[in-house]
């Protein structure tokens, strides 16, 4: 799949989203455009009006190109005759998906939707692309709406069926429509926003066993309230409209099997991509890497075979300990199936030796070459089985291999618990792994969002978030362009302050580039500017330098608490910390903050938090 085009994102979503009049306000501006005579009867000219508006003007919770595309290229395969969408807001998914059945030699095309203020706006586009003779819209609930066909006769199979409506009302209207037999073997379902805002009912449906759903449908348990798994935002949705909402009760047809099949995508928002970084930068290091190593080969070896021995001959305490726990089991404790990933440094090596001591079975996974064996973690005893990770590249497809790879794992080792230790190169993915795993499986993840982990990796998000909870950021400034990267450089000249250009993404061949600017004259400002690639695609920030030692934190936050938490300063190899008396000020001083930002969110913030002061 091709990358997101940046420049095709819609604007920020904001805290409200819809239902304010920007519907009606669409409306107005698709046909007050100058050209709306080449617009009539041209389904594609009709999806950019509406694209240009969400671009430009307001945000709308469409289905978008990037996801649109995954859907009409189904269509194309399938080729169905009738197709219905449940949820068709303003008719943007309806004029993208009813052209794509239209030109697959399709007959009919039904959109559902609830609002009659969204369905007249439905109707009134649908008209404009030239699609009014091919496209039925029905105003009212899903669920109403979808018996009322099938009685009158309207309906009397579906053969692609798209859902983006009422999340809590995936899974029983589906339901419905397979005890009326419009859903029967053949029928291909296209679900959007099951990882994100998520819908866990949905999903265990058409993944459980026709023995899981008897057993269900036998025990004929109340789903006319919404699953209590969904967030109050989710359920309460419509509240505005609807005080009430009451969903359809139905056995369904538990002899159904689905193929399942999740396709990651992007939002219309889009997400920022980071660039490559310098492969010369990175050979060259690489280079020196392997010299250092070759250097200090004898000493390794020696401290290796050392260490071997020292292993045979000596009874260590913790494995004493481990052996101990294992045989007297409790009903305290049960032992579990632990991955962590991260093996490869120090601290998750040292979470899975503390995992293992403790009784439990750990799993480990790193980054590393085929057919070369060279992570620590690969040769723990106190791992019980390694894995290799698909390593993030910076595309989509990257992303989606390594997330795989992670939900692999977790499926094939039956892991209880994922405790992620990876580092920044894989900060986001790491979230949407989170978000899968737990969606799929019954793996519980030490690890934030997608949506958290993108506020504290980014540097101008993380650092306007926290000004936005009160607590002190040095002054920063976001860089898109190398004049104006000069023009606050040149302003802050006469304060006397210093600055670090920093690049928001990830790119090791810029990470460790600590000048501080503005340089004493304004040509050597301007020269070391115009060497970095700056850009509305790669951004930068500007920020404070603040002169004084420097400290490092790390925590365990569950639900928003500090569980465990140490501060020390900070060091130039990574390897060894010394920490701080926890009755220091200057360690209470950084704990404080650390609570007050754990606090901030505490249903997004489950998992390791650290700062850098």
């Amino acid at each position: 799949m091709a990358e997101f085009d940046q420049s095709k994102a819609y604007a920020e979503q904001e805290e409200v989203f819809f239902d304010d009049g920007r519907e009606l306000e669409l409306l107005h501006f698709v046909y007050g455009k100058p050209d709306i005579e080449e617009i009539r009867g041209n389904p594609q000219k009709v999806l950019a009006a509406i694209d240009e508006f969400a671009r430009t003007k307001k945000y709308l919770m469409n289905v978008g190109e990037d996801k649109g595309k995954i859907v009409t290229e189904l269509i194309s395969e399938v080729k169905p005759e009738t197709m219905v969408e449940l949820g068709g807001y303003i008719g943007y998914s309806c004029v993208l998906y009813a052209d794509a059945v239209r030109k697959a030699g399709g007959k009919r095309y039904f959109s559902l939707e609830r609002d009659p203020v969204f369905g007249a706006v439905i109707s009134s586009l649908v008209d404009l692309a030239g699609l009014g003779d091919f496209v039925k819209v029905i105003i009212g609930s899903s669920a109403v709406s979808i018996k009322r066909l099938h009685t009158e006769g309207t309906l009397k199979h579906i053969d692609m069926m798209f859902l983006d409506h009422y999340k809590p009302a995936y899974k029983t209207d589906l339901k419905l429509c397979e005890e009326l037999k419009l859903v029967t073997p053949g029928t291909v379902l296209a679900a959007d926003n099951v990882i994100k805002p998520g819908n866990p009912p949905y999903l265990e449906y058409v993944r459980s066993s026709v023995a899981e759903k008897r057993k269900a449908a036998e025990e004929s348990s109340d789903e006319s309230n919404p699953d209590a798994r969904f967030a109050d935002r989710t359920a309460k949705q419509y509240a505005n409209r609807q005080t009430e909402e009451k969903l359809q009760q139905s056995r369904g047809n538990p002899n159904l099997i689905y193929e399942s099949k999740l396709v990651n995508s992007y939002e219309p928002s889009g997400t920022m991509l980071t660039a490559e970084s310098s492969r010369f930068a990175h050979a060259l290091q690489n280079v020196k890497l392997i010299v250092l190593s070759f250097f200090f080969l004898p000493l390794d070896t020696f401290i290796l075979f050392f260490s071997y021995a020292v292993r045979i001959l000596v009874a260590f305490p913790a494995t004493s300990h481990r052996a101990r726990v294992r045989s007297t089991y409790t009903r305290y404790f049960e032992p579990r199936t632990v991955l962590v990933t991260g093996v490869g440094m120090t601290k998750g090596l040292v979470l899975a030796r503390l995992f293992f001591i403790a009784g439990h079975n750990v799993i480990g996974a790193d980054f590393e070459p085929p057919f070369l064996p060279i992570t620590c973690g690969h040769v723990s005893r106190s791992i019980k089985a390694f894995h290799r990770l698909a390593k993030p590249d910076g595309t989509r497809e990257g992303s989606s291999r390594y997330c795989q790879s992670i939900l692999d794992i977790v499926r094939k080792e039956k892991v209880d618990l994922w405790v992620s230790c990876s580092g920044v190169a894989s900060a986001v993915e790491d979230g949407q792994a989170k978000e899968m795993v737990e969606l799929l499986t019954k793996c519980k993840a030490v690890q934030y969002n997608v949506a958290t982990t993108q506020k504290l990796h980014e540097k101008h998000s993380f650092t306007e978030y926290t000004k936005s909870l009160g607590l002190t950021v040095p002054e920063t400034h976001t860089i898109t362009s190398k004049t104006a990267a000069l023009r606050v450089l040149e302003d802050v000249r006469p304060s006397g302050k210093k600055f670090i250009m920093k690049f928001i993404g990830t790119d090791d061949s810029v990470r460790g580039d600590m000048t501080l600017l503005p340089f004493d004259s304004v040509s050597a400002t301007k020269a070391h500017i115009s060497r970095l690639q700056i850009s509305e695609s790669r951004p930068w920030i500007l920020q404070q330098f603040i002169d004084g030692p420097e400290y490092c934190t790390h925590a365990l936050v569950v639900r928003g608490e500090v569980k465990a938490f140490t501060a020390c300063p900070s060091a130039e190899l990574l390897m060894h910390y010394e920490a701080l008396s926890p009755d220091s000020s200057l360690s209470r001083s950084m704990l404080r903050f650390t609570q007050e930002y754990a606090a901030s969110d505490p249903e997004n913030f489950t998992g390791h938090l650290s700062f850098d002061f």
